[in-house]
Order: C-alpha cells, then structure tokens, then sequence
C-alpha cells in the first residue's frame, strides 16, 4: 500500500505541472495571437491612411 501512495503522490505532482506547464503555453499562444491581431490592425489603418 506504501507504493501505491508514493506512486499517486508523485504521479498527482507531476500531474499537477503538466496542467500548470500547458496553462502557461495556452495563456502565451492567445496573448500573442492577440497581440498579432492589435498589430496587423494597426498596421492596416496606417496603410489605408496613407492611400
């Protein structure tokens, strides 16, 4: 039964950063695809202001 604990206690850590890792690189992708958008937005209405 001992095992059984230290393997769920690990298994459950490593679990828990694998959540926290892709929340991190969920966050990062949709920030920057954001930013992306503001920019080519941006970029857009400066090259229609100067036609």
């Amino acid at each position: 039964m001992a095992n059984f604990t230290s393997f769920f206690n690990t298994f459950l850590s490593y679990l828990i950063l694998v959540v926290i890792s892709m929340a991190v690189i969920v966050a990062g992708v949709v920030s920057g695809k954001k930013l992306r958008e503001m920019k080519d937005a941006k970029d857009a209405a400066k090259e229609n202001g100067e036609q």
